[in-house]
């Protein structure tokens, strides 16, 4: 009896999850209402539903149950329901404390009430706009227009979205354009994370624009926080008002711009995917890719100066928005001409294709220059302490290449804006000084990075002694931003590194960097956990077999999740071949039958490998010395990213960054299908490419997710994320190009 009253509530469980999943838009309405009478509510709509199953009455194909069956199944599915109500909150006050729809099995955003109408009037909306004249429209219409056309066109779906442009306008940001595109970058507070996105905009969302610029500029707006949020909420709100009055006598419009928002997040899920919708709305944070990365995938040549990018761009105004396009002024600052003889001592000493060890010993030199206490001092002193002492991560050395990247937008600044000695000042003058210091740099990326480093700058001189006087004030880190170094790698960048990898004379050394580099490209593993590989793990090549990531002798892995394994024919044919290549040198020099290396397709000479060495053995590190200490600067990871930087032209690239690139090209890849019609011819090349090797991944790592079998999860599970949260933010870029393809597509469709 206890085992048939155990099944009947498992049946029950699943009526209870369909009926809530089929009531999904009413319950989240009623939700929305706040009603003292909620939980009645959603009892009566629960128990209406399920009658309607168990009563085999249903329209859908659901089988008719006995009579007395279903009355069982009816009461048991009621039971539950009250238990998740009673978790929810509380009888007494018929109110919910937390929101029902978060126990509601996962899919889709639920569409607005009465969709179909507002969609329909949306397409009115936008016949409408294109055939009126606005140059003599009030300024509050312009502005609804301009809001319109960014919710519409743009996918501006969210009020933080649309006020964070309305900001950008307002600060003159600058318009970037190309042959087929023109864009804007913005940084949009969602979720108490500040997101750099690019929105799109079209010819007449361009020209609406720059309409309102004018009057934007006269806007007299509380400063900051959440007074001027609610300023500029409101004159958008009017300047929707304005608009609907305008076009009363034409269209009848919705009465708030969110129920245009939510209209047109409608109208992306029904052309695309859920994904996208939620994106547009504001619901997944995905920073956009960094403006180099981008016009680079536009076809434009990023190895020459950035000055030479925004000629052959077209920038409405002037300033940048990233680290790596500086100001005439900030590249200035950040690497002047050689006309001070202790900056040039620095810039030697820190030269990238250098070693820890010699570039410790010059500073030293540099140092002993100095007179004791004073800033130079100070400087060439904190430049040796990031050498030789500073960590980052868990607890890893800086890489000679961060410390020079770090002196490059430092040091120069420190000796031009900070006195001889930094005791001299007091308090308030000290304080000026770091906030000129700062100030004076027009980059926002750059001026946090400066920030920051300033305060670890300050921190170095306080414990090597310093007397700093009390009370001054260092400048303020952006609060709440999102760094995410969101470069990218395109195929065509990895073919050309890898071909340069094999142009050159084909040593050892080239085939190693080769295999690194392949399987940072194919697999996203992170450096340390390719450096870290045995040859047990790396299986030969076997195309049968997976590459596993394990911990070991040599490193641990970040997380748990990190524990992973992937099949190794997600590698090409030649790829598999430097493999096995290496696996077999690795394995003869550690046999001790063989010292030099020996080739893949030699059977002649091919010795069998015991499974004691096979365990042990690494594939690149050597047998001798700290398997640990050799991965920080191991010369197989340097020669691929140099091979990266020539061939991509980014010398700011970092092999980190192929995780990024692996992220957006498998889930990117697999939406391209999802898209409209005409939605491709939108699109770059680089996008394009990307569908071929989203399928190629998909088609081989669906076996191994099992029921993580969705586009996020089962990139995140090859990353080793536990969350695909933590995929999309910080590691899939370039969801808004996605968005604005849908629109463009769907409108043009229509139009013609």
């Amino acid at each position: 009896m206890q085992e048939t009253n155990s099944d009947a509530y498992a049946k029950a469980a699943v009526l209870l999850e369909e009926a809530l999943a089929a009531l999904r838009i009413d319950l989240a309405e009623d939700l929305n209402e706040g009603r003292s009478d909620t939980v009645r509510e959603i009892r009566d709509s629960v128990l209406a539903h399920l009658l309607e199953q168990t009563s085999g009455k249903s329209r859908t194909k659901v089988k008719a149950l006995q009579a007395t069956e279903g009355h069982e199944l009816l009461c048991c599915a009621m039971d539950l329901l009250e238990i998740r109500l009673e978790a929810l909150g509380s009888h007494e006050t018929g109110q919910i404390d937390r929101p029902l729809y978060l126990e509601i099995p996962a899919g889709p955003p639920p569409l607005p009430r009465n969709v179909g109408a507002v969609l329909d009037s949306i397409e009115g909306l936008d016949s409408e706009l294109a055939n009126q004249s606005w140059i003599d429209a009030s300024e509050q219409e312009q502005v609804g227009l301009a809001a319109a056309l960014l919710v519409m066109r743009s996918g501006a779906c969210s009020r933080s979205i649309l006020r964070a442009v309305f900001e950008s306008l307002m600060e003159g940001a600058p318009v970037c354009l190309s042959e087929h595109y023109a864009w804007m970058l913005i940084d949009a507070e969602l979720d108490g994370v500040s997101q750099k996105r690019r929105i799109f905009v079209d010819p007449a969302t361009l020209a609406a624009m720059a309409l309102i610029k004018g009057q934007l500029k006269r806007w007299r707006l509380p400063n900051a926080g959440s007074a001027r949020q609610a300023a500029l909420d409101r004159r958008i709100r009017e300047g929707w008002s304005a608009l609907r009055g305008r076009l009363a006598s034409r269209l009848k419009l919705p009465g708030h711009l969110k129920a245009l928002m939510d209209a047109t997040s409608a109208h992306i899920q029904l052309n695309s995917v859920p994904l996208l919708a939620t994106y547009a709305s504001g619901r997944l944070a995905s920073t956009s890719w960094h403006e180099s990365a981008w016009v680079r995938m536009l076809g434009y040549d990023r190895s020459g100066s950035d000055e030479a990018t925004s000629d052959a761009l077209g920038r409405e105004g002037k300033g940048a928005t990233e680290e790596s396009v500086l100001s005439p002024s900030d590249a200035a600052i950040s690497e002047p001409a050689d006309g001070d003889d202790f900056l040039k001592a620095l810039r030697r000493a820190t030269h990238p294709q250098g070693t820890s060890a010699a570039a410790a010993e010059k500073l030293g030199s540099i140092i002993s220059q100095q007179t004791p206490g004073t800033t130079r001092w100070f400087v060439a002193g904190w430049l040796r302490n990031l050498v030789v002492d500073a960590r980052h991560g868990k607890r890893k050395r800086l890489r000679l290449g961060t410390v020079n990247y770090f002196r490059s937008i430092m040091a120069s600044r420190l000796v031009a804006f900070l006195p001889e000695r930094l005791d001299a000042l007091g308090a308030d003058e000290l304080t000026d000084a770091f906030a000129e210091l700062v100030g004076c740099i027009r980059t926002p990326d750059l001026k946090a990075r400066v920030s920051a480093l300033l305060r670890r700058f300050n921190a170095f001189c306080i414990r090597e002694g310093e007397r700093l006087p009390e009370g001054y004030k260092l400048p303020k880190v952006g609060a709440g931003r999102a760094e995410v170094s969101a470069r990218h790698v395109s195929d065509s960048d990895y073919s050309r590194a890898m071909k340069l990898l094999k142009s050159e004379q084909d040593s050892g050394a080239n085939r190693e960097a080769r295999v690194f580099l392949s399987l940072a490209y194919r697999f996203g593993a992170r450096r340390a956990e390719i450096l870290g590989l045995t040859l047990l793990d790396a299986r030969r090549g076997n195309a049968t077999c997976d590459l596993e990531i394990r911990p070991n002798a040599a490193r641990a892995l970040k997380t748990g999740n990190s524990l992973r394994r992937l099949p190794l024919s997600l590698l090409t044919d030649e790829e598999r071949e430097d493999l096995r290549a290496l696996w077999e040198m690795r394995g003869s020099v550690a046999s001790g039958k063989r010292t030099d290396a020996v080739r893949a397709d030699d059977q002649q000479h091919r010795q069998p490998v015991s499974r004691e060495i096979v365990e042990e053995t690494f594939l690149f590190l050597a047998g001798e010395g700290d398997p640990a200490g050799q991965i920080p600067e191991h010369p197989a990871a340097e020669r691929a990213l140099q091979a990266l930087r020539i061939e991509s032209g980014d010398s700011e690239l970092h092999l980190h960054h192929l995780r990024h690139a692996f992220a957006s090209r498998h889930v990117l890849g697999a939406l391209l299908d999802a898209l409209p019609e005409g939605a491709a011819a939108q699109l770059p090349q680089a996008v394009l490419e990307m569908k071929e090797l989203a399928k190629h991944f998909h088609d081989r790592v669906f076996a191994r997710a099992g029921r993580l079998s969705r586009r996020g999860s089962m990139v995140s599970m090859a990353l080793g994320h536990g969350s695909d949260e933590t995929t999309y933010r910080h590691y899939v870029h370039g969801l808004e190009l996605l968005v604005y393809a849908t629109l463009r597509a769907t409108r043009l469709r229509r139009v013609h």
